[in-house]
């Protein structure tokens, strides 16, 4: 078998446990919103990566990584949220005519500014006990010593792991067809949107091995993340809101995020229906059954 295939394993891990280590290092130079972003992609594909080649590491090694990894993402996640939020109220400020709405929208910003303060400082205290624990310096030793042994059998584990990764991850996103024409369905769409998210980034590591005919599940399935996630936060800003009886302003904001939900679930339900005319999560089916001149 071809040194490049022996070395795909490795190689794989080693870039993008690379990224993540940049983009962590990225975080004490700047926290604004789009570095906290960047970071949070670099931890899931690092985190899918592992999951996906636990056949040939430790498995318990890698469930503990993987859970050290996703406590520190949540923590910048909680940052990153307030963030978008912050920019969603900020448009409506600039946008909104009403001067209750303003007066409320004014409320709000101030305090998830407070509260930003406070997601950070816990996100940084987050940072300093990741780097105490040694997972990166973990991970890399692993890979050194897998790199070490033959890599023909490796390889033929990884190729098997990826065909039944790849089908479970499409199966799960079928699996939610049934939810997807109820838009009042939330837990069922949000679970959906973990389900595109995963086939996502699974597809993006064995993309290289089928010549990259993934690509167009690669993109619509990050158009769909982009889309239920939109609806989710909406959804959840207008349910965390402040209880405020009387409120013209806070009345006409729940109004405003209830409708920019359904834009957003609206733009999704296109997206799905323009992918099903396509056969694309059929498709991914033959690909994944089929080694391409590409791997």
């Amino acid at each position: 078998m071809p040194a490049q295939e022996n070395s795909f394993l490795s190689r794989t891990l080693n870039e993008y446990l690379r990224i993540f280590e940049k983009e962590l290092h990225a975080l004490a130079r700047g926290r604004d919103s789009e570095t906290i972003h960047r970071f949070r992609v670099a931890s899931r594909r690092l985190r899918t990566a592992l999951s996906v080649f636990q056949c040939v590491l430790s498995r318990r090694a890698v469930k503990r990584w993987r859970n050290r990894i996703r406590a520190l993402s949540r923590a910048w996640g909680e940052v990153r949220d307030s963030d978008v939020e912050t920019d969603f109220l900020t448009t409506v400020l600039k946008q909104s005519e009403a001067r209750e709405l303003k007066e409320t929208t004014i409320d709000l910003l101030g305090r998830l500014k407070r509260r930003r303060r406070t997601l950070e400082k816990r996100a940084a205290r987050a940072v300093a006990q990741f780097r105490k624990t040694g997972t990166l310096v973990e991970i890399r030793r692993a890979l050194q010593a897998c790199s070490a042994r033959p890599g023909s059998r490796d390889h033929e584990k990884v190729f098997k792991r990826a065909r039944k990764k790849v089908d479970t991850c499409r199966q799960e996103v079928i699996s939610y067809e049934r939810d997807v024409h109820h838009p009042k369905r939330y837990r069922k769409l949000h679970a959906l949107r973990i389900a595109v998210k995963r086939l996502r980034y699974t597809t993006e590591i064995f993309s290289p091995l089928y010549a990259h005919t993934m690509d167009e599940v690669i993109s619509v399935s990050r158009k769909m993340q982009d889309s239920l996630g939109a609806m989710h936060d909406l959804y959840v800003w207008r349910k965390n809101l402040p209880v405020s009886r009387g409120s013209t302003g806070m009345r006409l904001l729940k109004e405003l995020l209830k409708r920019e939900r359904l834009h957003a679930y609206k733009k999704f339900l296109k997206q799905w229906e323009k992918t099903k005319k396509r056969n694309v999560w059929e498709a991914l089916g033959i690909v994944g059954n089929t080694r391409q001149a590409g791997r």
